[in-house]
């Protein structure tokens, strides 16, 4: 994983390629939510802009509102710094224009969010 964060949920992002003209990157995504007899995992991927991730490092270390979307909407994590919450939700379509949606919102412990930033400060920047 190039990007890993382990609490209050799992999240994983790997390179899968990148885009030079609108500067971006494809991720697979996988998200693993596991309660008191739950489980939950989403496999995805997404395009994600260079510039949304360069965003949501700044709001992070602002200590405010941080998002990441993709290009399609179809994926979000919103770490709120203020509320210390995360909220997370995917929506997957088929070719009919059927959806399935599903998110979730957790608490975050003291110290989640500098984790989170410095997971994604770690992560090797080409733009």
């Amino acid at each position: 994983m190039d990007i890993k964060i382990d609490n209050p949920i799992r999240v994983g992002m790997s390179l899968i390629e990148f885009d030079d003209r609108i500067p971006s990157i494809k991720f697979s995504v996988e998200l693993c939510v596991e309660k008191f007899e739950f489980s939950f995992s989403v496999n995805m991927t997404c395009w994600i802009e260079c510039a949304v991730l360069d965003t949501f490092v700044d709001m992070l270390k602002r200590g405010r509102i941080a998002r990441i979307q993709d290009m399609n909407n179809d994926f979000s994590l919103v770490f709120d710094c203020e509320n210390n919450k995360l909220v997370w939700s995917c929506v997957k379509r088929d070719v009919s224009g059927n959806a399935i949606n599903t998110g979730g919102e957790e608490a975050l412990a003291d110290g989640a969010m500098a984790t989170v930033l410095q997971e994604f400060e770690n992560y090797p920047k080409w733009w």
